[in-house]
């Protein structure tokens, strides 16, 4: 999901349980995977 706040945009990742920790292999893959396609550099997760 694309929000923003003001003139920032940011990619919001939306996760519970074990997935919504950075820690999570496949949570920073595609955190990482949604950075390069979308150009963004702002990421919550």
């Amino acid at each position: 999901m694309i929000v923003s706040k003001g003139k920032k945009k940011f990619i919001a990742e939306v996760k519970s349980g074990k997935t919504a920790s950075i820690e999570e292999n496949n949570t920073m893959k595609q955190l990482l995977e949604y950075s390069t396609l979308f150009n963004f550099k702002n990421l919550i997760l």
